[in-house]
């Protein structure tokens, strides 16, 4: 209906009387004389527009638009939403260039953030249709983690005061050797679709992340259904922080065992109440068995028109009071140099490399990027300045780019490393690397890697894992028995000073050289009630921290 009163505007002028003709408005709509009719009675009864008639031969009827053509697209912008065809509502405004209108942003403010509908408390707000990985064992991206954090649980939380393990789905543990390890789990934690989270379901879950070679080896075993036991190989001290980890979360066994295929249930705070490439709505767990989060409903609407939103990655119009929120990333990108096989054995060539890159020169500074010295920001040593590379024979060099999952890489890197060898007549050939290939497969086929690693809550767990893991060459890259010992001796002491050390041995090797520290920057305005929202690490809203919008209190004379 709205399509067609919309079609007028553009041959009739507002609050002015035109001469037409019911053949003539078929016309303009593509329709028939009679659904022409039906279609004026329809506007005219809701005072869109005028239509009058006059006796008399030759005499047309004449028509006027009793609507501005802001209001006439207001009506076709609230009917889509209404109908939660958010899409389409944001393609009216785009098709008529007024997303930038006052009047059109007060639109969208009002239905962005806090709102009562049908006595539930609803947070609604704009973001990117992101694409997701809904099983936690094989999430990759900061918003996988996200998605997880609110859907799922894990055995174990990282606490940033005490920088240790809290029990979460665990009520309590033991071990004196941190090799045969027991829990104990709460009683009366349901999934989301009913079912009770039990022993046999962690079994489950722990068995497939041990089968992708992600936890130490051990032998699982069930008591009882709330007592189970982890029987390690060798000692792990840190397995508690270990399984801390989102990717980690328990997903009900029944789910595994018919293919693992589809959303897994979960058991947070959190669940999927409808989801299409409009939106997605979560809504809170009735019987989630942590303090309930005050919000009921979730609502995030799929648009890459992320500004009309009082929260963007993206700075607002300078007259609008604003604050800039700076999250930094723990994690670093970096350059290996192969120095255990291929040609970059020889340290004059993988010192010569080493020196003179420059990594000021793969820093995005208009992002705020800030050249790294550490896998942490907070750990800063001195960075020498980049020297000229010296005339050598240059043997072809083989660099592997890392691919995070399918258009995340670091691509933009390797090529600014690819135009400084080209520059200096280096032969060489980009290689994309398998996503989640292993260590030991990038030793084995590049002579230098370009890549990255976020850390992470957990400093010393996440920095433990970028320099020693199946999935980070960075250690392999030296292949030296006495860093091996340093990690061992850091994994056992949970000493993160060791693993600054082992950093300093990888760079006096020539094997690792940072390049830069990733920040996450928003922008919050000031004239709106967004104070009560909380982000994470990465600069996401944490829906189980919202707090419901301040009331001012207003004195009232008695």
């Amino acid at each position: 209906m709205f399509r067609y009163l919309l079609k007028l505007y553009e041959h009739f002028e507002v609050e002015e009387s035109h001469i037409t003709s019911i053949a003539e408005l078929a016309q303009i709509w593509c329709c028939s004389t009679r659904y022409a009719k039906v279609l004026v009675k329809k506007c005219e009864e809701r005072s869109w527009l005028t239509w009058r008639t006059e006796q008399g031969r030759g005499k047309k009827p004449r028509l006027c638009l009793r609507l501005t053509k802001l209001d006439a697209i207001y009506l076709a912008f609230d009917d889509y939403w209404q109908h939660q065809q958010f899409k389409e509502a944001y393609t009216l405004l785009q098709q008529y260039n007024v997303l930038s209108h006052p009047q059109v942003e007060n639109w969208l403010q009002q239905r962005y953030g806090f709102s009562n509908e049908e006595a539930r408390d609803v947070f609604r707000y704009p973001y990117w249709n992101v694409a997701l990985n809904y099983d936690p064992l094989n999430g990759n991206s900061r918003h996988d983690m996200h998605l997880y954090n609110q859907i799922h649980e894990s055995l174990f939380v990282y606490c940033a005061e005490t920088a240790r393990a809290k029990p979460n789905l665990v009520y309590d543990y033991h071990t004196d050797d941190a090799k045969t390890w027991t829990f104990i789990l709460r009683k009366d934690i349901y999934f989301h679709d009913g079912t009770k989270l039990t022993s046999n379901d962690v079994l489950a879950s722990l068995q497939r992340i041990c089968t992708k070679k992600l936890l130490p080896e051990a032998n699982l075993s069930a008591a009882s259904p709330y007592h189970f036991t982890i029987e390690l190989t060798k000692p792990k001290a840190l397995l508690p922080r270990m399984l801390c980890n989102a990717r980690y979360s328990i997903v009900p066994a029944k789910w595994i065992e018919e293919g693992a295929e589809g959303i897994p249930v979960g058991c947070g705070a959190f669940y999927i109440a409808e989801h299409n490439e409009q939106h997605m709505r979560l809504s809170v767990f009735p019987k989630y068995f942590q303090a309930r989060p005050w919000v009921d409903d979730v609502d995030i609407i799929f648009t890459a028109n992320i500004q009309q939103f009082g929260i963007s990655a993206l700075p607002f119009a300078t007259h609008i009071a604003q604050q800039k929120l700076t999250f930094q990333e723990q994690g670093a990108d970096f350059i290996l140099f192969n120095a255990t096989r291929g040609p970059l054995q020889d340290e004059t060539y993988r010192r010569a490399l080493f020196e003179a890159i420059d990594a000021d020169h793969y820093c995005l500074f208009e992002e705020g990027e800030i050249v790294a010295t550490s896998f942490l920001p907070a750990y800063r040593r001195a960075q020498p300045k980049a020297r000229p590379l010296p005339s050598l024979d240059f043997p072809h060099l083989r660099i592997g780019v890392q691919q995070i999952r399918p258009k995340a890489n670091h691509m933009r890197e390797a090529q600014i490393l690819s135009d400084f060898l080209t520059a200096h007549a280096i032969s060489h050939e980009l290689l994309w690397m398998p996503v989640n290939a292993s260590a030991h497969y990038c030793v084995q086929h590049y002579d230098i890697f370009v890549g990255g690693i976020a850390l992470g809550e957990d400093p010393l767990l996440g920095w433990l894992h970028a320099l020693n893991s199946e999935r980070s060459p960075v250690c392999s890259f030296l292949g030296s028995q006495d860093v091996q010992k340093l990690l061992q001796q850091a994994a056992m002491h949970e000493d993160i000073q060791l693993l600054y050390e082992i950093e300093a041995r990888l760079i006096e090797a020539g094997v690792l050289k940072f390049l830069t520290h990733r920040q996450h920057v928003f922008y919050m305005r000031e004239d709106l009630p967004f104070h009560n929202i909380h982000f994470d690490q990465h600069g996401k809203i944490d829906y189980r921290k919202i707090s419901p919008p301040v009331i001012s209190s207003v004195a009232t004379n008695t």
